[in-house]
């Protein structure tokens, strides 16, 4: 029934990568693939640990498959490709240095089970720095499909690292598209424009790491561009319309040129 989706990327740290992958192996339920897409080449010491992870999947009857792509294309374009290769009805994400606690697919199929027309879920995240549990901090969306359309119009209205996806649902509304650090926000708004059921739980499912400069991704007139890209995109899809568009941008025009002191502070905020 389930597809773990992930992809790695060179930089991406192997340490955080090998916890990643066992928090899948530890599930209380396992799930019955996991695909992995490499977003461009990996040196000798990753393939290795994808060997090894591989062969301890594959020995638990979880099957692996993993998606090399020749060069590096980016999130959106990477997952895209790896749904094509999923083969299970639903498919569970996760990032490669994000921490799914032990029972997140047995809640999962327990959601699914009592909801089966829901196409997308997700749930609350807590965020930590060196170990889960050491920030204290949560990021909580809203949980109705008419909250996550409202939520939507000003922040991203689900964790992607926590969500399952109904496969069919996902290639019906055209799968990914590089909208770079859009990708899943794009996502569910064609999921919402096509009137699909989607749904968030309090409970959470994922511990996600926030040690890789997340502030300073975030700021800058550079980031700020591709705001105005993915709102362009909203109100081409009349998801926005012209007030929701000004809405969206106007507080982030001041909020990237912030000092990143004062982001920190205001993100934080945000977050708990």
């Amino acid at each position: 029934m389930f597809s773990v989706l992930m992809s790695v990327y060179k930089n991406d740290e192997i340490v955080f990568f090998r916890d990643a992958v066992e928090s899948v192996v530890k599930q209380t339920i396992l799930p019955e693939e996991f695909v992995l897409v490499c977003d461009g080449p990996l040196n000798q010491n990753y393939f290795s640990e994808i060997e090894v992870i591989g062969s301890k999947l594959s020995s638990m009857n979880v099957k692996f498959v993993l998606v090399k792509l020749e060069c590096n294309v980016g999130l959106g374009l990477a997952l895209r490709e790896g749904i094509k290769h999923c083969s299970q009805k639903y498919i569970i994400r996760m990032d490669s240095d994000d921490i799914s606690r032990p029972t997140r697919i047995e809640k999962t199929l327990k959601f699914i089970t009592e909801n089966p027309d829901v196409d997308v879920f997700g749930s609350s995240i807590e965020e930590f720095y060196s170990v889960p549990g050491d920030l204290k901090r949560y990021r909580k969306v809203p949980i109705s499909k008419d909250e996550i359309i409202r939520y939507g119009k000003n922040r991203n209205p689900m964790n992607h690292v926590t969500v399952c996806m109904r496969k069919e649902s996902i290639l019906a509304v055209g799968n990914y598209e590089s909208v770079l650090f859009h990708e899943d926000y794009y996502l569910w708004v064609k999921l919402i424009m096509a009137n699909l059921n989607m749904a968030n739980v309090h409970d959470v499912f994922v511990d996600v790491r926030v040690g890789n400069d997340l502030i300073g991704r975030r700021k800058g007139f550079d980031y700020l561009k591709l705001e105005f890209a993915f709102a362009k995109k909203c109100k081409e899809v009349l998801y926005f319309n012209f007030f929701d568009f000004c809405r969206y941008l106007f507080p982030r025009v001041f909020l990237r040129l912030l000092p990143r002191k004062i982001l920190s502070v205001i993100y934080k905020n945000l977050r708990s």
